[in-house]
């Protein structure tokens, strides 16, 4: 999408066995990998980060960040219901890429429940930190750091422990199972097994071509402070028709009726003030953001793939094509937070069967500046909503 044109139109201000076969393989497959690096590679650890005082609250964010030119970054920002787990599965797959699912999951949780206005967060090395609640970009940005420069043995046990890792990625699940037994609310040190899991893990990261994290939970301002200490590091934005995420969140209760009217206004809140920082990126950082349309890669997924591989600069391996075939082309609707699907291009559209049609103009009307913006269409008669040969979007021109 032509991120070029934003200036003008921002406002200034059984079946079920065989899952578990699969699944079950899947987890094999990636200790197996482990394993092979567990007893044959050799890596020196990283010294532990040295005593914190407990009760220090300053952060020491972004000043220490090591550019790696031999490699590419991504950074996937999207928001939940919008197809980012199968956006970030094109990366997982890629044949030497190290990445990770939500790694600011169990932060935000931290900091969305503090007690007495701090977040206490622990570490390997036996030490803690407290965090005033103020300071939740700065600790997001600092662990984001550590993730970049592969130091994840300076992640917090919060995050190391996070149960993503088993399901999600392939490293990071190896070290879930690795590392399982070493932590505990007294760790004092890292042990000899502990020891092993991280420099593995850390083993895996350094010499990985790609590094590809997504994020729900991330700001676009907040990625876009990155963007000058790792010239080696490209964006993906990545939107979806509103009525869409609004109806799939009502679907699995993470939206209900009473607060539908809250929740969307807080999300084309966080959108259109995402978008006002990916109108100014181009111009900072020229050809280092794409925003990517879900519906896109729903209904053109092999060729929408392609192209994200060229903005990064990476080859579009046969395998990713096959996977991105397995995923948008299943024979059978995996679970509602898993990415494969019959129909995926259906599965786009299927929310405009399904959600009441007032809340579906509440909807756009609350979020037409981002509506206009990404060319998302009315539908302000009922059977215009149902009527699924009348698009619900505009074309737009790619970047």
């Amino acid at each position: 999408m032509d991120v070029r044109n934003l200036d003008a139109k921002l406002p200034t201000d059984s079946i079920l066995t065989k899952r578990k076969i699969c699944c079950t393989m899947f987890v094999v497959l990636g200790l197996l990998t482990f394993y092979a690096c567990y007893v044959g590679v050799a890596v020196e650890l990283p010294p532990a980060p040295a005593e914190i005082d407990q009760n220090k609250t300053e952060v020491n964010t972004l000043n220490k960040a090591s550019i790696h030119r031999n490699r590419t970054i991504v950074l996937i920002v999207a928001y939940m219901r919008t197809g980012s787990t199968l956006t970030g599965s094109l990366f997982r797959e890629y044949s030497s890429a190290f990445y990770v699912f939500e790694p600011l999951h169990m932060l935000q949780q931290a900091f969305s429940r503090p007690a007495d206005d701090k977040v206490t967060l622990k570490y390997v090395n036996g030490t803690t930190r407290n965090y005033l609640v103020s300071e939740r970009s700065e600790v997001f940005l600092d662990e984001i750091n550590s993730w970049l420069n592969c130091k994840i043995e300076s992640l917090s046990i919060q995050t190391l422990t996070c149960r993503h890792h088993r399901v999600f990625t392939k490293v990071m699940m190896a070290f879930f199972y690795c590392s399982q037994g070493h932590f505990s609310a007294s760790i004092s040190h890292v042990d000899a097994n502990l020891e092993r899991c991280l420099r593995t893990a850390i083993s895996f990261c350094k010499e990985a071509q790609l590094l590809a994290f997504k994020f729900i939970r991330l700001s676009m301002e907040e990625a876009s402070k990155l963007l000058p200490l790792y010239p080696n590091m490209k964006i993906i934005h990545l939107v979806r028709d509103p009525r869409g995420i609004i109806q799939s969140k009502l679907k699995i209760k993470a939206v209900t009726t009473k607060t539908f009217k809250k929740d969307v206004v807080t999300y084309c809140s966080r959108i259109e003030k995402d978008l006002k920082v990916s109108k100014e990126i181009p111009q900072k950082h020229p050809k280092r953001l794409k925003i990517l349309r879900y519906e896109d890669l729903a209904e053109k997924p092999l060729e929408t793939a392609e192209t994200l591989f060229k903005f990064l600069g990476l080859t579009f391996e046969k395998h990713l094509q096959d996977f991105i075939f397995q995923q948008t082309h299943a024979s059978h609707k995996s679970c509602k937070y898993c990415t494969q699907r019959k129909n995926s291009s259906k599965t786009s559209n299927k929310w405009r069967s399904h959600i009441d049609h007032n809340m579906a103009i509440f909807i756009y009307d609350t979020c037409r500046t981002s509506n206009v913006i990404l060319g998302y269409l009315p539908l302000e008669s009922a059977q215009a909503l149902r009527n699924l040969t009348i698009p619900s979007r505009r074309l737009v021109h790619e970047v």
